[in-house]
Parts: C-alpha cells; sequence; structure tokens
C-alpha cells in the first residue's frame, strides 16, 4: 500500500541519516561498524512491524516509532577506545614527569626531560585521535 511504502520510506530516511551521523564521528571503525548494525537492526524492526500492521493508523504508529527510535540511537561525542589510550598516556606521562622530579638532575636536566616527555605524549595523542580502527588506536598508544 501506500500507506506502507511511505513509512518505509521515512524509515529508510531516518537510517540514512543515523548512518550519515555515525560515519561523520570520530569514532573507531569497529565502534561506527556497532551503531551501524544497531542501527539497521532497528530499521529492519521497525520495517516488519509496518509491514506487520493492518490498518493505516497501526501503520503510522509503527512508521512513527520506528524513527523515533532511530533518531534515539545515541552516536557518542567521543571515541571510548581513543578516551582510554589517551587516559593511559596521560597516565604515563604524569609518571615519567614525577620520575623526571625525583630524580638527582639539575633543574635544566629535569627541564628538557619534562618537555621531551610532553612532546611525546602529545605526538601519542595525535596519533591516538588520527588513528581509524581499535588496533591503530592501540599500537598508537
Amino acid at each position: 500500500s501506500a500507506t506502507k511504502d511511505d513509512a518505509n520510506k521515512a524509515i529508510d530516511d531516518a537510517l540514512a541519516k543515523k548512518i550519515d551521523e555515525i560515519n561523520k564521528s570520530n569514532l573507531t571503525d569497529e565502534e561506527k561498524a556497532k551503531l551501524t548494525t544497531d542501527a539497521n537492526a532497528d530499521a529492519n524492526n521497525a520495517k516488519a512491524n509496518i509491514n506487520k500492521a493492518t490498518t493505516n493508523d497501526a501503520v503510522n504508529t509503527a512508521k512513527e516509532n520506528g524513527v523515533d527510535t532511530l533518531n534515539k540511537v545515541k552516536v557518542p561525542d567521543t571515541s571510548a577506545t581513543k578516551d582510554d589510550a589517551n587516559k593511559a598516556i596521560d597516565d604515563a606521562l604524569a609518571k615519567k614527569i614525577d620520575e623526571i622530579n625525583k630524580s638527582n638532575l639539575t633543574d635544566e636536566e629535569k627541564a628538557k626531560l619534562t618537555t621531551d616527555a610532553n612532546a611525546d605524549a602529545n605526538n601519542a595523542k595525535a596519533n591516538i585521535n588520527k588513528a581509524t580502527t581499535n588496533d591503530a588506536v592501540n599500537t598508537a598508544k
């Protein structure tokens, strides 16, 4: 029916919008794949409900519920994998700086080593943030 066709198109449109949002995020490929799988499952479930519906009202309710479910799929602002890796870098840097400060080196030597350690940490974080897969994040870490 035209009502079911329109409802299925609304689900396709909501899914395409959600997939676009997922793909534009800073998540790793694996995190994107999981969200994409979840969104596709929600869309398939909505379409099944639309196709099972026997009245126009039931079709519209299934459409609204499906679009609402897809719109509620949360795409995180940051990657948990990258956040964990950046925290590991921060922790290692803090430990290294503490080690430098407790050493018997001169203030100048400590300052140079601290600068170098910060540069290394910043470089590692830049590589983590550029990484697109969990493995690449872990390698950068």
